[in-house]
């Protein structure tokens, strides 16, 4: 090699990015595929979380709760999933013919994996509502809207559920 030949200078530049372009790539594919993994496993365990609130055997039917007008019962929620999540907000009502019946407002409950909690539910009996529950045909209306969210490793992922549900009730003698 004599000394007047010159190396060439834009070859190590090409080496760089050919190390530098994926290390970017993956940085920025790598969280968007937790984050994608993170926002179907909330929705997985808000679900089949949310299914497990069993009210078959309400509390409004003790004739000493129907003395008054107004009660609450709590009611407990399984996490049968492997993924905590947390109620940031529970709101929940249920109306008989445009009388509100049931209300849940919770906030910031905790819902372990594997494990459970309680939330309250508030009930309004009066003879009004007992009247349009024993009538023949009432409307059956329910609203829920749900904020949960959890934390896989380092990202966080917060959802919001909604759930409206219309329906006309007919009592048989």
């Amino acid at each position: 090699m004599s000394e007047n030949e010159e190396v060439p200078v834009g070859k190590p530049k090409r080496k760089i990015w050919k190390i530098v372009v994926p290390v970017i790539i993956l940085a920025i594919l790598i969280p968007s595929l937790m984050y994608a993994y993170a926002y179907s496993a909330l929705g997985d365990a808000y679900y089949k979380s949310w299914e497990t609130l069993d009210v078959s055997e309400l509390g409004i039917f003790d004739p000493e709760k129907l003395n008054s007008t107004e009660f609450t019962d709590d009611y407990t929620i399984h996490n049968p999933t492997g993924t905590s999540i947390r109620f940031v907000k529970v709101n929940f009502d249920g109306w008989a013919d445009d009388k509100i019946v049931a209300r849940i407002r919770e906030t910031d409950k905790y819902l372990p994996a594997g494990g459970s909690t309680t939330i309250t539910c508030t009930w309004c009996f009066d003879s009004e509502v007992m009247n349009i529950i024993l009538s023949p045909s009432y409307e059956d209306k329910t609203r829920r809207e749900i904020v949960v969210s959890t934390t896989l490793l380092f990202i966080t992922v917060t959802r919001t559920f909604i759930y409206e549900n219309t329906e006309t009730k007919y009592n048989v003698y």
